[in-house]
């Protein structure tokens, strides 16, 4: 995600906005220096929490990207789905 929406991303996701967060994501994106990484853990059982961990990627030692985790927590299957349901499919556009 673009580091531009990063915190706009970060509050809505904060309040629950799950649907105006997930429009902000670009699943097609490469990994930028600034912009959010947005990873979810989970279990194939669909009954277990899904873990979404948030990172920026910084510069670290000899050339290599670090990620700085800026958000951890868990959320339920149902949000997850609705969250994943809100991403822009971009190729179409």
């Amino acid at each position: 995600m673009a580091e531009a929406s990063a915190e706009r991303f970060l509050g809505l996701l904060e309040a629950g906005d799950l649907v105006q967060a997930g429009e902000l994501i670009d699943k097609e994106e490469e990994t930028v220096l600034g912009n959010l990484e947005v990873k979810a853990q989970f279990c194939p059982c669909s009954t277990s929490d899904v873990v979404l961990e948030i990172a920026r990627p910084t510069p670290g030692a000899q050339n290599q990207i670090q990620r700085k985790r800026v958000l951890r927590g868990m959320i339920s299957p149902q949000k997850y789905s609705i969250l994943l349901q809100a991403i822009p499919d971009r190729e179409e556009e």
